[in-house]
């Protein structure tokens, strides 16, 4: 519905194939009824100025964006849009990852979203907190590598094979 009537009574009369809502006994919206769970039926001019925005964007936006930056990214955005279970909730998000294009340039951010995929970290914060951290600058570390010592140690109180056959 239109967003001047939001927080005030409205009424929905509903059928098997529209939407209707009223206020003050005024019909202020009709839709098409939607069969398919989640799907929006958002006309532009019922937002807020401010929210507009949103029905700029598509899954295909976000992915035409993410390429022009970098496979890595191309890569981390998919798998965002696929981490919700309407792509629309993220949207957001994606617009959040991308816009750190502005600040830490194109090359960061494609390292950044390198190093949250290796992760399998999916989220805009991990991704900020990556760059303004520096890591991004930092070498990916093999995870085995830094978990297992390389030579063995040798010390007193271990005993080694033999003790234990």
């Amino acid at each position: 519905m239109p967003y001047r009537f939001v927080g005030q009574p409205v009424k929905f009369i509903y059928s098997q194939h529209t939407v209707e809502i009223y206020h003050h006994y005024e019909r202020v919206a009709t839709h098409q009824r939607m069969t398919t769970p989640g799907q929006y039926t958002t006309l532009r001019d019922h937002l807020h100025p401010h929210h507009q925005w949103l029905s700029q964007y598509s899954p295909a936006f976000f992915q035409d964006q993410a390429d022009k930056v970098g496979s890595f990214t191309r890569q981390f955005i998919d798998q965002l849009l696929a981490s919700r279970s309407y792509a629309e909730q993220a949207y957001r998000s994606c617009a959040g990852v991308l816009s750190l294009k502005k600040k830490y340039g194109a090359d960061r951010l494609e390292m950044a979203c390198q190093r949250a995929l290796h992760y399998q970290a999916t989220s805009y914060r991990f991704v900020r907190t990556i760059l303004e951290r520096d890591m991004d600058r930092l070498e990916l570390a093999d995870p085995l590598a830094v978990c297992l010592p390389q030579v063995p140690v040798l010390h007193e109180n271990i005993r080694g094979a033999q003790h234990y056959q």
